[in-house]
């Protein structure tokens, strides 16, 4: 399965797991899930030149992660481009539930530890069919 999780209030989305609805290579809930990262990674690299800080991605075997950094011109496009980027993963739980979790991370359950966010995650990983 693969969890995204996104932290408004960091600028940041993670993703790691494999949706496991193909074989590797021909995954296409795994491509999708890619595809929209990566779009939204580079997108987000257009506003490197405003910013005092570059954005971070990184890309290793089933794990995504990308934080980046607005400024007073930038926050709104860049709240605006996760809000897509986020529909996209949205569709993709919607579409493959076995397969896409997402969790939104923010102020209001930013006190759960990891194992709880985890333990949340895989009872509601378990009810989906």
């Amino acid at each position: 399965m693969i969890k995204v999780r996104y932290y408004p209030d960091e600028n940041k989305i993670t993703m790691k797991g494999h949706a496991g609805a193909g074989p590797k290579g021909a995954d296409i809930v795994c491509a999708a899930a890619s595809f929209n990262i990566y779009t939204l990674a580079s997108v987000m690299s257009l506003y490197d030149q405003f910013s005092e800080k570059p954005l971070e991605f990184s890309d290793d075997d089933g794990k995504a992660s990308l934080k980046v950094y607005p400024n007073e011109k930038t926050a709104g496009l860049i709240k605006h481009d996760f809000a897509y980027a986020m529909n996209g993963f949205t569709i993709l739980q919607d579409t493959y539930p076995k397969n896409v979790l997402i969790r939104v991370i923010s102020a209001d359950n930013a006190d759960q530890t990891e194992e709880e966010t985890e333990e949340k995650e895989d009872e509601t990983a378990g009810t989906k069919s």
